[in-house]
């Protein structure tokens, strides 16, 4: 791949939050995106590619944030 965006969304299909095209595989969590997060609530992220690649979308995966276990 070229060129990859990574894209979160809401069990909705709501886009929360996209990344800018990057053209390097690692991505550090913006914190704008951290904060926005919900625990204990479902997510999902997928990877738009661009290059000469087979896939041009990888996903949709899930993910959660973990709740405070000493609550």
């Amino acid at each position: 791949a070229d060129r990859e965006r990574w894209i979160v969304f809401d069990t909705q299909a709501n886009e929360i939050w996209a990344s800018e095209s990057l053209g390097s595989p690692r991505l550090a969590t913006p914190d704008d995106l951290s904060r926005g997060l919900v625990e204990n609530r479902t997510y999902l992220w997928l990877v738009e590619v661009d290059g000469d690649v087979v896939r041009r979308e990888l996903g949709p995966f899930t993910f959660s944030v973990a709740g405070d276990a000493e609550q």
